[in-house]
């Protein structure tokens, strides 16, 4: 099944919000998701109302023992494998393993991709190891932008890299989409970003705008994804069209 790695490598762009709403979304209307939290900082454990777990992401990718790693959410049908303040020493304890350090997380997702609809794996704000395993690990990426000034000079590195791994690792690794997040239509340059990225991505950008929302701070200071937490909030209501869009896209795809 569709792996899907949220990626961007700036930090405050909505990836983590992304990550946890979408799959909290897809999960309850028949769509069993594992959302991965690649990312050392853990923001995405924290926010998706897990059940605990102390071996997570960084104990599958050291050991392999997929069955201790996996915890239920809040959200119906969603499971997480969780993240560790571990992961940041990741690559030192894994080059004593494998030599496959930069595919490893592809190998321990193999064997469970056929028991979830969707696996979306949560990066980390740089395009270092654990980004790379995500990227060879992913069928498709989805890239969260915050609309703001400059938001064209999001894309530049990242582009450069999901080009070097084609090229060596995922030759069918491709965007599936562009996520305009944290708009505000009351202003002039969330406006003109919003557009510039559908005039230069017309067919990634998705049709869906996430609003700025306090709802998503709140939610998160809860511990719980925002579509639970807040449903009649204007993010959440966001991020449910979003889904809609999503799963709309991804059947056109597979025609």
């Amino acid at each position: 099944m569709p792996v899907f790695a949220v990626v961007n490598q700036m930090s405050g762009v909505g990836k983590t919000t992304t990550a946890v709403n979408l799959a909290s979304a897809l999960g309850p209307v028949g769509a069993p998701s594992l959302l991965v939290d690649c990312d050392p900082q853990g923001d995405a454990s924290a926010n998706a109302g897990q059940g605990i777990t102390t071996i997570g992401v960084y104990g599958a990718l050291i050991n392999g023992d997929l069955a201790a790693c996996v915890a239920p959410t809040a959200a119906q049908q969603v499971d997480l494998m969780m993240s560790s303040p571990r992961l940041r020493h990741l690559e030192y304890h894994l080059r004593r393993r494998t030599e496959a350090v930069e595919t490893r997380l592809r190998d321990v997702l193999t064997p469970i991709r056929s028991t979830y609809t969707h696996i979306f794996l949560d990066c980390p704000s740089d395009l270092g190891l654990l980004t790379i395993n995500a990227l060879i690990a992913a069928d498709a990426v989805i890239v969260p932008v915050r609309a703001s000034e400059g938001v064209m000079d999001q894309f530049g590195e990242l582009r450069e890299t999901l080009e070097r791994i084609r090229r060596e690792h995922n030759p069918t690794l491709h965007v599936f989409g562009v996520l305009i997040a944290m708009y505000d239509g009351r202003l002039e340059e969330s406006r003109e970003a919003a557009a510039m990225v559908k005039q230069r991505y017309p067919q990634l950008a998705f049709n869906t705008r996430i609003p700025y929302d306090p709802a998503v701070h709140q939610a998160a200071e809860a511990g719980e994804p925002l579509v639970l937490h807040e449903p009649t909030s204007a993010a959440a209501r966001a991020y449910n069209d979003l889904t809609r869009e999503f799963a709309g896209r991804l059947s056109f795809a597979r025609v």
